[in-house]
């Protein structure tokens, strides 16, 4: 394609699955500190537990114990990377600029999270501690997705 065509239409997406797959990779190695087996598992399960009792509400929660947590071993991938112009952008006037690209995400593993925690009720001024167990599995998901790029002018 010369430098003055319009480039849109499908694009490959393998470079982003490599990087995709490499930032992944590194964000679940950071989670464990770098460390395999159950060590890394364990820094994983705390860190989790610790951000979840941050984040809860204690007026109505009691303290999130994270039983168990799988973060998987695969990564997203992308695929049908399509580009459109600027003349086709359907949701609002853009600039030449600015260019959509419209793709699939696609993600199967096995990820997962087993916690417990008690809801606590307050009925007439007495406190009531509902226990709850919840474990999560994310085996697969499939979506389209729109992401706006803006070209900057060397």
């Amino acid at each position: 394609m010369t430098r003055g065509a319009t480039n849109v239409g499908f694009e490959s997406a393998e470079w982003a699955n490599m990087v995709i797959a490499q930032v992944v990779q590194t964000y679940r190695s950071k989670m464990r500190d770098d460390l395999p087996g159950e060590e890394g598992d364990e820094i994983v399960r705390r860190r989790i537990e610790h951000f979840a009792n941050k984040m809860r509400p204690t007026d109505v929660l009691g303290p999130i114990r994270i039983h168990d947590v799988n973060l998987g071993v695969s990564a997203p991938r992308v695929s049908g990377v399509h580009l459109i112009p600027p003349a086709e952008h359907f949701l609002r006037p853009s600039s030449e600029n600015e260019l959509q690209a419209q793709f699939e995400v696609f993600y199967e593993d096995s990820v997962s999270i087993s916690l417990s925690t008690s809801y606590v009720a307050k009925i007439a001024f007495l406190p009531i501690h509902l226990l709850v167990s919840l474990r999560i599995d994310l085996l697969n998901f499939s979506s389209p997705l729109r992401q706006q790029i803006t070209l900057r002018q060397p």
